[in-house]
């Protein structure tokens, strides 16, 4: 299994692991699609092991750092995302397992929906959401609103 917290390239922050939802293989069968239902946090950092009978993704989203004693207080926000994660090799067939609960996917049907703004993800390595994905993870305030001030 992954570890459950690595350090963060940007200050105050931390990585924490982090379950995903539904996991599938692409039409080209080079990659697999994730589904993840996340919170206010955006992805940012997937890990992949590969053997010859599994995949094991492990996905990470930057936390706040707290010190002793101190809360954090988080919006209540949802969010699914879906991305397309490359492999070094085919899926061929092999079992998909999820680094954060060591289990496979629950079984789903894909929706059609998912190829509406793919977005490939970086593996190995931490990366800014927003710089790599089709939209941001969160929309911003309107310019000249209250919000962005």
């Amino acid at each position: 299994m992954a570890q459950d917290r690595v350090d963060s390239r940007v200050s105050g922050h931390h990585l924490t692991l982090t379950a995903w939802d539904r996991g599938w293989a692409t039409e080209d069968d080079s990659g697999v699609w994730l589904i993840a239902h996340l919170g206010w946090f955006p992805p940012a950092r997937i890990d992949v092991v590969e053997t010859d009978e599994r995949i094991v993704i492990s996905l990470y989203v930057r936390w706040p750092t707290s010190k002793p004693g101190e809360r954090i207080a988080v919006r209540a926000l949802g969010r699914t995302a879906s991305f397309k994660v490359p492999l070094a090799r085919p899926v061929a067939g092999r079992a998909l397992v999820d680094g954060a609960t060591g289990a496979p996917p629950r079984d789903w049907e894909q929706p059609d929906d998912v190829r509406s703004s793919p977005s490939v993800i970086p593996v190995g390595a931490e990366f800014e959401y927003d710089e790599v994905a089709s939209r941001p993870w969160l929309p911003g305030p309107e310019p000249g609103s209250a919000l962005s001030q």
